[in-house]
């Protein structure tokens, strides 16, 4: 998760302020919110919680939030925000007991941590039995990734070690923790241009609906913890 630490909260207000960004942050919002489903009282984990902009969101439900990111200007940021608890800390070492959320929420955090598999074994044990975790990554098939991948080639490190992930590696991911997928959705099939993503956004739906998630900038998985949960499954 160290990658976070180059990007700054104003960043992301820059990026929300371009019409590329807030359309598309919408989306990927809207995305994962429907696979949440948050409700009253539900206790709620942002993994990489960043500046809490979809924490916020979350919050309207009037869910419990917390969240951790290794960025303490980010943290610093989402506590500004008053929906919640933010700390900063590593997605690899959770400082909270097992089973303490009923609901554990993670965006684009895999991709840049270097170690997936233990970011998704520490999000499984801090889930109570049957509770949800929603993972929402970016995806390898798009056009988003070729112009990311080409970014990578002139000399961009962010995107020179980031991991797009494919429908099957994020399913691999949370079911080797013994989760249940339960739903799999894409978002954000335009191309990364401003231009174009007000006259095709409104598509975004239909492609969300039956692709699958091929061809998606986003991609995102919800899963369940068994109700009876005896831990990761032995090989």
């Amino acid at each position: 998760m160290t990658e976070h630490m180059s990007i700054s909260p104003q960043d992301y207000t820059r990026w929300r302020q371009s019409r590329l960004g807030a359309i598309t942050e919408y989306l990927e919002h809207k995305l994962m919110i429907e696979l949440a489903q948050p409700s009253a009282g539900r206790k709620v984990l942002d993994v990489g919680c960043g500046d809490g902009a979809l924490a916020e969101k979350l919050a309207v439900s009037d869910a419990q939030i917390a969240g951790i990111d290794p960025n303490p200007d980010m943290v610093e940021a989402a506590n500004r925000r008053g929906c919640g608890r933010f700390y900063v800390a590593d997605g690899g070492h959770l400082p909270f007991p097992d089973g303490s959320f009923d609901l554990v929420v993670a965006v684009t955090v895999l991709c840049v941590s270097g170690e997936p598999e233990r970011l998704v074994a520490e999000m499984a044990r801090v889930l109570r039995p049957g509770g949800r975790l929603v993972i929402g990554e970016l995806g390898r098939w798009s056009l988003w990734t070729l112009s990311r991948r080409l970014r990578a080639l002139f000399g961009n490190r962010l995107w020179q070690r980031a991991h797009f992930f494919t429908k099957a590696e994020l399913t691999a991911l949370v079911t080797q923790e013994g989760l249940k997928i339960q739903a799999f959705q894409g978002a954000v099939y335009y191309p990364p241009i401003g231009l174009v993503v007000r006259p095709l956004s409104w598509i975004d739906p239909i492609f969300s609906r039956f692709s699958g998630g091929f061809g998606a900038a986003f991609i995102a998985a919800s899963a369940k913890k068994p109700d009876r949960y005896w831990g990761k499954p032995t090989p």
